[in-house]
């Protein structure tokens, strides 16, 4: 759900409205009207002073997934042992949303490393034998990646 607030006015003189249930009105500190957007929306807002009706259209878009960082970056493991990646989803709002479990996993050498995308352990990566290979995290055309060397 987003919490989009939006100012339209400073005067406790404008009336305000909406033609949308998600969308709700807020009067704060000294008359300042903010909307409360409680979900993604499309609505016409409608302001009225003095006899005069001025409508605008407020739209609320869900962020969207603008990149994706696997951590550990960079990282040495031995041969026959585990290390759990993880990707984290960075949004258009600056909001970051933890994806290890809804991402495609990925590894550019199988031979050499291996990474799940069994559920319940998904980026878990496993050192087969020496090399180094790039691990990457995929969802909807974004990804990330990180580099692990097994030794």
């Amino acid at each position: 759900m987003p919490n989009s607030h939006l100012l339209l006015s400073d005067s406790d003189q404008f009336r305000e409205s909406s033609n949308h249930p998600a969308v709700d009105l807020s009067v704060v500190r000294r008359g300042k009207t903010v909307w409360n957007c409680a979900s993604y929306s499309t609505t016409t807002i409608t302001a009225s002073y003095g006899g005069q009706t001025a409508t605008t259209t407020l739209t609320v878009r869900a962020p969207t997934l603008v990149s994706i960082t696997v951590s550990p970056n960079t990282y040495t493991i031995a041969s026959g042992t585990a290390l759990q990646f993880h990707a984290t989803g960075n949004y258009s709002d600056n909001s970051t949303l933890d994806l290890t479990s809804q991402v495609s996993w990925s590894s550019t050498n199988s031979t050499a490393a291996t990474v799940s995308n069994t559920s319940g352990s998904q980026g878990l990566s496993t050192g087969v034998n020496p090399g180094t290979v790039t691990i990457t995290a995929v969802s909807g055309g974004v990804q990330g990646a990180a580099s692990v060397t097994v030794q």
